[in-house]
């Protein structure tokens, strides 16, 4: 008979916020698996053939099916998702039968893991959450301290950690100092969190040209001639530099177009909304920038805790990555994010300014991971505007 899943307690690197972390089950607002394509591992789909219970065992036999086509040990079967809204036909009451009837040693890596993401890198292990889980978002954006990193002993299923292995040892010890130098710099509150990824955009730039020439004395006081520059308040404050609002708008309202499904996203229907009552864009977003600039919860955590949450999460900077790249990537959603919350904070009640800023990265978060076509426009727009260099982004920093 196949044995269930055997966690093992693994000492792990997370920010404070994942160890706050608890499944809200029932009464949680969203539904984590509608619309996903949920994959079944080899181990687990041999587990679910041997459940004689039958509350479970007719529906395992409807729902569960091989994949014919790919398989491999992650990717052995998949649940055939139900309904306009593709959910699970395992939820009951928005629990799922199979962990309320067997334990949750009996659910599979996909829908155990969720909303975590677990990666062993340079001798370390590490877990953050996935900010389109909504519990995992209230946690990560609200708490100014969400971010600060400790290490705590997790439960872990061994199988479900995504290793990254490196050859250059000078070259991970050098990324390691450098990813510490990134953090501290992301919570210098004397920079707005724009000028700071500015900042850290040039920053990347120089560090990966010094580290594929192997100078790893250069890149070493380039991280302590840059955390320096920033905590002594040297290099340029963009607020004096002009604006390009309408090109800041131009560019979100071409991703908008250029999937017609997009009307139908909770992230975008602020643009939708603007689409139907004919307000001048323009006076909204530049209304909203305000509302940002004077909510310091906004301004200086939610959207702060945002960026930090991602660069961590994305290993940047990270070995045989271009992570100029990489930060373009989290810039570019930064931006529609703090575009689409802008418009939307103008015609929203101030006691409900917050919520409305969480609930719109947590629809970003779902939108991004969840819908192929919605990352492809991003990335199309991206590779057609040719996003990597500074003078290109500042563009997108500069409200």
């Amino acid at each position: 008979m196949t044995q269930s899943h055997s966690p093992k307690n693994i000492n792990t690197l997370a920010p404070k916020y994942v160890t706050k972390f608890q499944c809200l089950g029932k009464n949680c607002p969203d539904t984590c698996c509608a619309g996903w394509n949920v994959v079944i591992d080899r181990k687990t789909y041999q587990l679910y053939k041997s459940i004689e219970l039958k509350e479970i065992k007719d529906e395992i036999k409807k729902s569960i099916h091989r994949n014919r086509q790919s398989p491999s040990e992650s990717n052995y079967a998949y649940i055939d998702m139900q309904g306009t809204d593709k959910s699970c036909p395992f939820l009951k009451d928005k629990l799922c039968s199979i962990q309320l009837h067997k334990g949750e040693r009996y659910l599979s890596n996909t829908c155990s893991t969720f909303p975590r993401r677990t990666t062993h890198m340079a001798g370390s292990t590490e877990q953050t959450l996935s900010l389109a889980c909504p519990e995992a978002a209230r946690l990560a954006l609200l708490d100014p301290d969400a971010l600060e990193l400790t290490v705590s002993t997790l439960e872990l299923r061994p199988n479900t950690i995504e290793h990254l292995e490196f050859s250059d040892q000078q070259a991970v010890d050098t990324l390691i100092l450098a990813r510490a130098a990134i953090l501290t710099i992301l919570k210098n509150e004397h920079y707005h969190i724009q000028e700071l990824l500015a900042i850290l955009s040039l920053f990347l730039e120089e560090l990966g040209k010094k580290i594929n020439t192997k100078d790893y004395f250069g890149a070493q006081k380039l991280i302590e001639q840059t955390v320096e520059g920033v905590q002594e308040t040297s290099f340029p404050n963009l607020s004096s530099l002009p604006k390009f609002h309408q090109d800041q708008i131009q560019i979100c309202l071409e991703i908008f177009r250029l999937k017609s499904n997009f009307s139908e996203s909770k992230f975008f229907s602020a643009l939708t909304h603007h689409a139907q009552n004919g307000k001048p864009l323009l006076d909204s977003y530049q209304q909203g920038l305000a509302i940002i600039e004077n909510n310091p919860t906004i301004r200086n955590t939610i959207l702060r805790n945002y960026c930090t949450h991602e660069i961590f999460q994305s290993k940047i900077p990270c070995i045989g990555e271009d992570t100029t790249v990489q930060l373009s990537s989290i810039i570019i959603n930064f931006y529609l994010i703090k575009t689409v919350m802008a418009i939307s904070l103008a015609s929203c009640e101030p006691n409900e300014e917050v919520d409305l800023a969480v609930s719109l990265i947590r629809n970003f978060s779902k939108g991004y991971q969840h819908d192929n076509s919605f990352r492809s426009a991003i990335n199309e727009l991206v590779n057609r505007m040719q996003w990597k260099s500074f003078e290109r982004i500042q563009v997108l920093l500069l409200a």
